[in-house]
């Protein structure tokens, strides 16, 4: 037979385990509202994040699109220099070409002339 005492301690452990048991339920179920509250703010903090950002990314990559059309807009007009200036290049090449080979004839008759009056003279 078991004795009142020891039926007693042990009715008394199963009752502080009881209500250890429905204090940490109730503890777990504090925890778990406190965090869906602060998930709830997360979510909400990141919304509000995500509408501040959207317009100023729109803005730069509108911004980045007309640099883009710009950049391409100077690149054609480098490539008419470049082109023009070729040309240019090209045209005083033969413009050089043909007062030189004048300027050398002048010059060698000059010359002719001099050692042709140095030697009438001397």
């Amino acid at each position: 037979m078991v004795s009142v005492a020891h039926s007693t301690a042990l009715d008394a452990l199963w009752v502080s385990l009881s209500v250890f048991l429905v204090v940490l339920s109730f503890a777990l179920v504090y925890v778990v509202i406190r965090l869906r509250s602060t998930a709830d703010r997360l979510v909400a903090s990141l919304d509000e994040i995500e509408a501040k950002a959207d317009p100023a990314l729109r803005n730069v990559e509108a911004t980045v699109e007309r640099m883009n059309a710009r950049l391409d807009r100077i690149d054609r007009v480098a490539d008419r220099a470049a082109g023009t200036l070729s040309r240019l290049e090209s045209g005083v090449g033969r413009v050089t070409a043909a007062v030189a080979r004048p300027a050398e004839r002048v010059a060698a008759l000059a010359a002719r002339t001099t050692r042709a009056g140095e030697e009438r003279t001397g």
